[in-house]
Formats: structure tokens, sequence, C-alpha cells
């Protein structure tokens, strides 16, 4: 795979073109900041900058702005989108973050200790979450409201055990190399009963145990679950997964090209499939027991069409910020996808049938509403 780089004379990469013979270009200020790039379909994307050298806007290829603004030091204070705030920060005296507020008038305050980590974070709904760290600063309980999660490490400093609100724990163990070699399951705390040399913890009935084996090269070679069913893996010299036996003693074997890709897969049954690639490396043709399937893709590598074995085909259609718009299927029924101003997927459309999304002040999914009325609310 090649790819072709031009340079201005300050040494700038000005241009890039592929196997394929796509180009992307990038543009440059007197200083030596991007100010312009338009990718391979013409999609431009324009980039302004304050007196400090960061960046003021940012203009996509819809013409949509997200705009920053900052302290006279340089410390970002607000960020909008298209003329929509979408949060504000303050600082304290020691210039770090202590108060967030978000488009919906939502706010999370900061605390800090004395040596500036995170001691504890208000929200204006009541939440509080505090911290507690121990000597090498790492996090040792996290207190959620009236819930605490606990954590302990090893002499390493690797994650050796985590209490749950519920008072589960989950405990790790590693081999002389730092490779993680079990991790145990347990519904409350388990028995204190270790020894220096970081022996397993005496486990209950009620445990579950998994236990990781490695080779030299510290690749996994072998997993046996608490019912000491296995799973066993085989590299061969560059470090490829060549044969993974399950748990049922079902063998699958793995075959690669000179750059490392997958090009066949060999089942236990006898079945098998085939994988090809186009210049760019990337899946263009794949071969298994029920026929051949091959896929096609634009400049930017997005997927237009897959043809399966029964030369049946589905094609895909994009915007200009590379979301998918619709969807066409082999009899002709077609998907639409209905974004709003800021990128977010509002509908999706199948003929008669309607699936809706909302979203909070965060942009965060907070209900989707099926064709049939239903509705499914997600909370955070």
């Amino acid at each position: 795979h090649t790819r072709s780089f031009t340079y201005d004379e300050a040494g700038l990469v000005t241009s890039v073109t592929d196997t394929l013979g796509n180009k992307s270009t990038r543009e440059y200020d007197l200083l030596g900041r991007v100010i312009r790039e338009i990718d391979s379909l013409g999609n431009e994307t324009s980039y302004t900058y304050t007196k400090l050298g960061n960046v003021e806007t940012i203009t996509d290829a819809a013409s949509r702005v997200r705009r920053f603004e900052y302290t006279r030091g340089g410390k970002l204070t607000a960020i909008y989108f298209c003329d929509k705030l979408e949060q504000s920060l303050e600082y304290d005296g020691a210039g770090r973050v202590a108060k967030r507020t978000f488009a919906d008038g939502y706010e999370i305050s900061y605390n800090y200790d004395a040596l500036s980590r995170i001691e504890k974070v208000n929200g204006t709904d009541g939440r509080t979450v505090s911290y507690e760290y121990d000597a090498m600063g790492r996090a040792t309980k996290v207190s959620d409201g009236d819930k605490e999660t606990l954590y302990t490490y090893t002499a390493t400093g690797r994650l050796k055990s985590v209490v749950d609100a519920l008072s589960n724990e989950t405990v790790y163990t590693y081999d002389a190399l730092d490779n993680l070699k079990s991790i145990h399951r347990i519904d409350g705390r388990a028995d204190e009963k270790e020894s220096k040399e970081d022996r397993l913890p005496k486990v209950g009935e009620d445990g579950h145990v998994t236990i990781y084996s490695y080779n030299l090269a510290g690749q996994l070679t072998e997993v046996t679950d608490a019912l000491g069913q296995k799973e066993t893996y085989e590299y061969d010299q560059y470090g490829r997964l060549v044969t993974k036996v399950d748990r049922d003693n079902y063998s699958t074997d793995y075959s690669y090209n000179d750059i490392g890709r997958v090009t066949r897969v060999d089942y236990a049954d006898g079945k098998s499939v085939a994988l090809s690639y186009d210049e760019l490396g990337r899946l263009n043709e794949f071969t298994d027991w029920l026929g051949t399937t091959s896929i096609q893709r634009d400049v930017l590598g997005r997927v237009l069409s897959v043809n399966d074995y029964n030369n049946k085909s589905v094609s895909y259609n994009y915007g200009k910020l590379n979301e998918r718009t619709e969807i066409v299927y082999p009899d002709g029924r077609t998907v639409d996808y209905i974004y709003d101003d800021e990128r977010k997927l509002r509908e999706l459309v199948n003929g008669n049938e309607k699936t809706s999304y909302d979203y909070d002040a965060y942009g965060r999914l907070i209900e989707k509403t099926l064709p049939n009325g239903n509705a499914q609310k997600f909370d955070y």
C-alpha cells in the first residue's frame, strides 16, 4: 500500500494521495496552523484561531460552526455549536476547573485536595461523588451517595481487588511477569487468607474463578473457567493467532496474507471462509459455504453496496458529513436516516414505519419510540 505526499516550503504536508488516486488537501496560515482541509470527496473543514493560537472556530462541510471562547490566559470558558451554548467552564485560583454549566442549566462543581486530585464532585440534582486516594495517588474509595466502591492494588500497582456497593468482590492475581493470571468473582467478600507470595485467595462455593495462562511473549494461551472448561490459543512466529480450541474442543484455524490480514478461517465442521482485500487493505470479498459476497466502497472507504451470494444487493448513501442517509434493500425498500442540526439521529423511516429518538442536553439518548408506539427510556 502506498501513499504519496506533497509538502510546502516549510515542510508541512499539503496533500495526500492514496493507492487508488484519492486525494485530500490541507492549507496552513503563516504560523503553520491548519486553516482548511478538503477530503477526497471535496468536503471542506475550515479553522480559525485566537491571538494565543487556540482554535476559535471549526466550520464543517455543512457550514455549521463550533465556536470556542477562552480566558485571557487561554483557558477554555465556553463552547457553542450553531450559536447554541453547549457548556461553559469556570476555574479556581489554581487554574483547575471549578464548575461546568451545561445547556439545560445543569451544573457540576469540583473540589480538590491539597495535591490537586478531585476530592468531590457535586451536581445541582443533589448527587455527590467523592474520592479517596492512597499514598501513590490511586483511588481507593469512590462514594456515590450511599454507594461505595473500594479498590486495592498490588505492590507493582496492578489492580488487586474491587468491592462494589453490594459487597461483591472481584480479585485479580498476576504471574511473575505481571500478566493477569486469574479473576475471582465472589458474591460477598473474599477470605483474606493470602500469602505474601500473592497466591490465590480462598474462595467459597459461591466464588467464580477464571484462570489465565500466557506464553513467554505474554500472549494468552489458555483460559479456564469456574467449571474447569478450557479455551486454548496458538500463535505463529509473528504472534498471530493460528488456532483457537473452544470449551467444546472445537478448533478454528486462521491463515494470513503477507501484511497480517486474515485470508482464511477453517472451522471444525469442515466449513471455511476465504477473505480478500483491496489495495488499501480493506475487505472487498468473502466466500463462505453459501457463496461469495462482495463489497464496494467509495474513495473514503465507506461501504456503498454489498452484493451477496444470491446476487442481491444492499446499497448505502451518505451525507456531506459522512453520516449515513439511506439504505436501499434488494426489494426496493428504503430506510431513511433523519438528523437534526447537531447531527444526532432523530428518525429512522422505513416506508410507513418510523422510529424516533430523543436526547438530553448532553446529547445522550433518553428515549427511543418504536413504530408501534412503544417507547424505551434511558437514564444516566
